[in-house]
């Protein structure tokens, strides 16, 4: 585990350091994403203005769970914060058409998981801003009104449009939060990162054992994130998920035994590579 070793000694030099005019590494428990539409309101949770995201300031920092960074199509987990329309969208189904058109499930997930956050001892401003807007269940709504999508004067149903080249019911949304004296880009505010960071760390339940790379007793990870080459890549730097075959080659008998990485560790070395 030596290169993990070296990579995570890496992030942490570069962590401390004041780069300028380089973009950010997101922090732990952090990912970056696309977004095609930010959203304004205000610290009181109301809706105050929405755009679209002109590409070249599209990459957006986002919060992350050990689950939502490896989601897929089997496993919908949402991001705690910015995510995609049907994610945040009480409204998604009025607007629009097809088999995916109910998102239920995965709006009640997102605001399950916001309002744990909101109510722990590690919440935010931010955070009780962003589930009292979206209680409302008028984004759609408001996207519409604002002219950031564009819907069927007959059926009020979506027409088939992109934003930046995706359809716009998959649109990725990220906030901006008006205070009584700023405007906070909620992406690249510190604040709720260090929030949202204190309050994953405390949802890590494996029992602690020994990280082979840090050498330390920490929370493991066996969900290790992708994105290695760039936001759309499912490749992986360390995985153990086929269960048959010639996996172990008899040396051992599941994958606890065959490694174990830290969260920690695991999150700081994928920050490194996607953002080299």
């Amino acid at each position: 585990m030596s290169w993990v070793d070296e990579l995570h000694k890496i992030f942490e030099y570069n962590n401390n350091q004041d780069f300028q005019g380089v973009d950010p590494m997101p922090p732990i428990s952090h990912s970056t994403a696309t977004a095609q539409i930010q959203i304004s309101i205000t610290e009181t949770g109301d809706f105050k203005g929405a755009s679209e995201v002109d590409k070249n300031g599209s990459k957006t920092i986002i919060p992350v769970t050990e689950d939502s960074a490896t989601r897929s199509g089997k496993n919908p987990s949402p991001h705690p914060f910015a995510d995609k329309l049907k994610y945040i969208a009480g409204d998604y189904n009025k607007y629009v058409e097809g088999k995916d058109s109910d998102n239920s499930k995965c709006f009640t997930a997102y605001m399950e998981q916001l309002h744990r956050w909101l109510v722990s001892e590690h919440t935010n401003t931010y955070v009780k801003a962003l589930y009292t807007y979206l209680e409302k269940k008028q984004v759609m709504s408001d996207l519409i009104k604002s002219d950031v999508l564009a819907v069927d004067n007959q059926s009020n149903k979506l027409l088939f449009k992109k934003i930046s080249g995706i359809p716009q019911e998959n649109a990725f949304v990220r906030f901006i939060v008006y205070t009584h004296d700023d405007l906070i880009k909620t992406w690249e505010d510190k604040r709720l990162q260090e929030s949202f960071i204190a309050f994953n760390r405390s949802l890590l339940t494996n029992e602690k054992q020994l990280c082979y790379a840090s050498g330390k007793i920490l929370h493991p990870t066996y969900k290790n994130p992708y994105k290695i080459r760039n936001t759309g890549d499912k490749a992986k730097l360390i995985s153990a998920n086929d269960r048959s075959g010639f996996t172990y080659r008899g040396r051992f008998l599941c994958k606890e035994q065959a490694f174990s990485i830290s969260y920690e560790v695991s999150q700081k070395y994928i920050t490194l590579c996607v953002g080299l």
